[in-house]
């Protein structure tokens, strides 16, 4: 039982070792004898480690992960009377319509009006006064009112303006050794994974 109880305890540090290792944000470059980190321009990548084996340019432009907010309400058909009138004057009265503001960082990024995308709309409580894209969370909720629904999750956004570079550097240290494959996003080493 000891022996069992040993060889479960040393399986489950060899995993967490692993795991740690997975997570690190360095790597040890044989060639030059010195380690790549994370943050570090190609120039010093390239005093670390050397040359790499292998460039590619990517097409997609460089992601991020970014919290985003949805916060949507459900308005009564008939009390939108300019909607009924000017937007969709064949839906008639009774049902609801679905306003739906993305929020990033705190402001709006994106209004959908009955699922068509719009840039601002006057429809919310206080008739007249304009919610458009830029504004913040704060000012749709006090010309709109307590949501019908939220939902929060997690969107890719491009990076910056959407034309940062990204790059993939191999690094092949022969067939005892795992390859090196370093990200970088502008001109950043942003990931390095073993394989």
């Amino acid at each position: 039982m000891k022996n069992l109880l040993k060889v479960g305890i040393a399986s489950v540090a060899l995993l967490s070792q692993s795991m740690l290792w997975a997570q690190m944000e360095t790597f040890y470059c044989p060639t030059g004898g010195q380690y790549a980190n994370k943050g570090m321009s190609e120039a010093q990548v390239i005093a670390a480690c050397g040359e790499p084996d292998a460039k590619q340019l990517l097409d997609e432009p460089a992601m991020q992960q970014e919290k985003v907010e949805e916060i949507i309400y459900a308005l009564p058909i008939e009390n939108l009377y300019e909607y009924n009138r000017i937007m969709n004057p064949k839906r008639g009265g009774g049902g609801y319509i679905p306003i739906s503001f993305t929020i990033l960082k705190n402001k709006v990024v994106s209004i959908e009006v009955d699922d068509d995308e719009v840039e601002s709309t006057s429809l919310c409580q206080r008739r007249g006064v304009q919610v458009k894209i830029g504004d913040t969370r704060r000012r749709v909720i006090s010309l709109c009112g307590n949501p019908s629904f939220t939902n929060k999750t997690t969107r890719s956004i491009p990076l910056g303006d959407g034309n940062v570079p990204v790059s993939i550097w191999t690094y092949d240290f022969g067939p005892y050794q795992p390859k090196a494959y370093m990200r970088f996003i502008g001109e950043k080493l942003d990931s390095i994974v073993e394989r």
